[in-house]
């Protein structure tokens, strides 16, 4: 039962997330490298402050879901009935799903997080960032 109900909130949590995850993104404006840092830096602080609003009501909604799969069932075989309890599954509270799947549909804030990231590089090493892998090509 505790399998069947992590897969019901997971599954939950795809599709709300992505949803909310596509339209946040959705609202701001596309990556520019060509942007000061500022603004850059502007539209990320207010994009990920929007997220963390959207990440407390995607769990609001999926959480009103009822738990589909109640069964009582006759465990020992000795006429007992055991009562499943649900809303104890692992991912009921969804971090797996919010973390990989909302702010995975967020292509722009993530371009915009490793800009800045290499801005500042470049900033305290007076280089750009490399990983040190060449390609070959």
């Amino acid at each position: 039962m505790e399998i069947l109900e992590s897969i019901q909130y997971g599954l939950g949590y795809l599709f709300i997330g992505f949803i909310a995850g596509a339209l946040v993104d959705a609202l701001f404006p596309k990556y520019d490298e060509t942007k000061d840092t500022f603004t850059v830096f502007a539209e990320t602080v207010i994009h990920s402050m929007l997220l963390i609003i959207v990440v407390f009501y995607v769990r609001k909604i999926v959480k009103i879901m009822p738990f589909l799969f109640v069964i009582n069932i006759d465990t020992n075989g000795d006429g007992k009935i055991a009562k499943y309890h649900p809303y104890q599954a692992t991912e009921y509270s969804g971090e797996l799903m919010i973390a990989l799947i909302l702010v995975g549909s967020q292509l722009n804030l993530i371009k915009k997080v490793d800009l800045l990231s290499r801005r500042l590089y470049r900033v305290f090493y007076k280089e750009d960032k490399s990983i040190g892998v060449s390609l070959g090509i």
